[in-house]
């Protein structure tokens, strides 16, 4: 009984203070940011207005050239809690695509954050045909997009993108983007 009563008690007090904490993680990115050890990206239309998560909270975009792959979504953390969504994007690697593609691209880490990917746990490849389709639909929808641009965006993918445990290869991933228009 005792134990359950002092877990009870530690997961009232960590929701209490994590409004504070997320305040923290804000400071800290604002430094960092600051300091230029990360870039924040220039503005853009997408990028300011579209993106929010699962909860309805605004997905932060930060710019990391040192990463692997053209982009990367995930939670800050601070002390190992989920503070709120980002979006990591290597403007190096985006820039080599059409511009279709780097629309794309940063319409499928949206989808992530959409679609609770990062608080609910799909297989990758599902996950990541999901945020796909996500992708295509909204930018289709939102007229952003024409059937020219979804071509563009299935040469860029069957030039560059390589079958891993998340993705499948990029001459699938580009015919599965029709699917995605059904």
């Amino acid at each position: 009984m005792k134990f359950t009563t002092t877990f009870v008690l530690f997961l009232c007090l960590s929701f209490v203070s994590i409004p504070a904490v997320f305040s923290q993680v804000k400071h800290q990115v604002s430094q960092q940011l600051n300091q230029g050890h990360i870039k924040q990206l220039p503005s853009h239309k997408y990028l300011d207005s579209r993106c929010t998560d699962y909860y309805s909270r605004p997905v932060l975009h930060v710019r990391n050239d040192s990463l692997s792959d053209v982009a990367f979504s995930d939670l800050m953390r601070h002390r190992g809690v989920a503070m709120g969504p980002m979006t990591i994007l290597n403007i190096r690697r985006l820039s080599k695509l059409s511009k279709a593609s780097q629309l794309f691209f940063i319409a499928h880490e949206c989808g992530h954050h959409v679609l609770g990917h990062l608080y609910f746990r799909l297989p990758g490849q599902t996950a990541e045909q999901e945020a796909d389709c996500y992708a295509i639909r909204s930018l289709i929808r939102s007229g952003m997009f024409t059937l020219k641009d979804v071509a563009d965006v299935q040469t860029d993918m069957r030039k560059y993108a390589q079958a891993s445990r998340m993705h499948i290869s990029g001459d699938e991933r580009a015919i599965a983007l029709i699917g995605c228009m059904e």
